[in-house]
């Protein structure tokens, strides 16, 4: 394959893990959306946010499974662009970009930053 067949198909796995990601995050967040409006009103989200693992922990009961789907539909949105660095990282790789490839894992690094910085 040449150079510029390689960067068209990195960038088609780009576009796909962006839309992708959107997709299946909105359809968690619709879902729960959903969820929340069709039971009898006793889900009203608390004051408090609670930890992912409280919220996992009371999916088994239909209000704890709205808000379960819509916080995992976040986590999906949070983490597509995370996911697109990576597939930048390893197309630029694969090109032999090499500043390039620093570039992308700092930013990678500054995400994954964020993200322990936002679960903890």
């Amino acid at each position: 394959m040449t150079s510029s067949s390689n960067t068209f198909l990195a960038e088609r796995w780009i576009a796909r893990i962006l839309r992708g990601g959107i997709v299946l995050s909105v359809m968690f967040i619709v879902a729960g959306l959903f969820l929340m409006t069709i039971q009898d009103g006793s889900n009203i989200p608390p004051t408090v946010h609670p930890s992912l693992s409280d919220l996992l922990l009371t999916a088994s009961t239909p209000s704890g499974l709205a808000s379960a789907l819509m916080v995992i539909g976040l986590v999906l949105l949070m983490f597509t662009p995370f996911l697109r660095v990576l597939a930048a990282v390893l197309a630029f790789s694969v090109e032999r970009e090499w500043k390039y490839v620093v570039a992308a894992l700092l930013v990678l690094l500054m995400l994954v930053g964020e993200m322990v910085f936002a679960f903890r």
